[in-house]
């Protein structure tokens, strides 16, 4: 690029190197134009939603064509994902320190957080709320803004991703709501109970796992990997979550590409299915009488 290089001339000449790398996206874009934008205004230190018709137009100084080109080379030369070479993300809204200790924030549960899961669950008696496996936090983070009445106890078995989410906790400045506790799924919650469990857990079965894009394979295994099928922590959660739930209480699970494993496992149990924006089921809401039901057929 050279001096007179504009905005819009490097998103162009960005969006065709990481075409021609043949990168995979999924980490906040879905195509090589966005990601070209991201990358160009996380270079010049400008906001993505604050760029407007001028911008395009602007012409970038040498700081920021340098800027560009050393994070286009490593994200196409190591084919790291941008939102760990920026160390920030979105997700519902609100945005997050993010580094490979975590998974990149990008679950489907930020499509339904603002709508407090209703008409499904009684939004305004939710006080107890489980955000189990929080990873970097940004669920827990993202419940605390949509029940400002709830108390929240977000849990991860991963002790580095706990202290990416006490950064984003206390970012958030939500250190007097949201507690983080070190557990091995429900291990260390015996004689407590929730209005809601909201869990993210790992679901990628095996076979995914080996076909993973370059990109995904930076990002902690303990935060992909389910198992054989995907249901190895879906399961346990599922057959665990009832006693830690009120009587009114409600599980709200993150299965996507395990979901049809899921239906397998369990033909008799009627889950509810909540769809992403492309129509597939990938969120399942079960009450804890349902739950009840569930172990007693499962155990049987």
């Amino acid at each position: 690029m050279n001096p007179s290089t504009t905005f819009a001339n490097a998103v162009a000449t960005v969006q065709q190197r990481l075409e021609a790398a043949e990168l995979s996206f999924g980490h906040g874009t879905d195509n090589a134009f966005d990601e070209a934008v991201w990358l160009i205004c996380s270079a010049a230190n400008l906001e993505p939603d604050g760029i407007d018709e001028a911008t395009w137009g602007t012409i970038l100084d040498h700081t920021q064509l340098a800027n560009i080109e050393s994070i286009c080379s490593e994200r196409v030369g190591a084919r790291r994902p941008l939102a760990y070479i920026n160390r920030r993300m979105w997700f519902a809204g609100h945005e997050f320190y993010v580094d490979e200790r975590v998974l990149i924030p990008r679950s489907h549960l930020g499509e339904w957080i603002d709508d407090r899961f209703e008409p499904w669950i009684n939004a305004g008696d939710v006080r107890r709320i489980l955000d189990l496996c929080t990873g970097s936090g940004c669920i827990g983070v993202a419940l605390a803004y949509a029940f400002p009445d709830a108390q929240i106890v977000a849990s991860d078995v991963s002790r580095r991703a706990l202290q990416v989410a006490q950064t984003n906790v206390k970012r958030h400045r939500l250190e007097q709501r949201i507690e983080l506790i070190h557990s091995d799924l429900f291990d260390q919650f015996e004689g407590r109970q929730f209005d809601l469990i909201v869990s993210n857990p790992p679901y990628v079965g095996q076979s995914a796992m080996q076909e993973l894009p370059a990109e995904y394979r930076h990002e902690p295994d303990i935060a992909l990997n389910g198992g054989t099928n995907g249901l190895a922590l879906i399961d346990q959660i599922l057959l665990d979550a009832r006693r830690f739930l009120a009587d009114t209480g409600v599980l709200v699970l993150e299965a996507a590409s395990a979901a049809p494993a899921l239906k397998t496992e369990y033909p008799d149990v009627p889950f509810n299915w909540l769809a992403s924006g492309g129509g597939d089921e990938v969120l399942l809401i079960i009450s804890a009488a349902e739950l009840k039901r569930l172990v007693g057929s499962k155990r049987s």
